[in-house]
């Protein structure tokens, strides 16, 4: 998996990165946001945290409802090096139920062996 994360035009090398958190990621183009009007799915947001402590925010567009499940992969290679909150990665993955969550929790053990 590559280690470096495009923004815009800035490429960051994964090392850089201290911690990466989505406070906005459920937001698609068609979601119903009141009886007379759809979402274009432009309200998610990414920051990342830098070790030399700039903080990057980042905006981003969902053209579908779990777009951000089609990233999984990264999502998790992120988490596993200690960029991704485990809380955060499964509000992304809407893993909800405790029983997913043990079972999610064996998945990512049995990653890299």
């Amino acid at each position: 998996m590559d280690n470096n994360i495009k923004i815009n035009d800035r490429i960051l090398n994964i090392d850089a990165v201290k911690m990466i958190h989505f406070p906005l990621f459920d937001d698609y183009a068609g979601k119903i946001i009141n009886a007379d009007k759809v979402s274009e799915g432009v309200d998610n947001s990414v920051m990342f945290t830098l070790k030399n402590g700039e903080k990057i925010i980042s905006n981003f567009q969902l053209t579908a409802r779990y777009q951000m499940r089609d990233i999984r992969e990264h999502l998790i290679h992120y988490h596993l090096a200690g960029k991704l909150d485990f809380l955060n990665l499964i509000a992304i993955l809407g893993i909800k139920d405790y029983n997913a969550i043990q079972n999610f929790k064996h998945i990512l053990a049995s990653y890299g062996k």
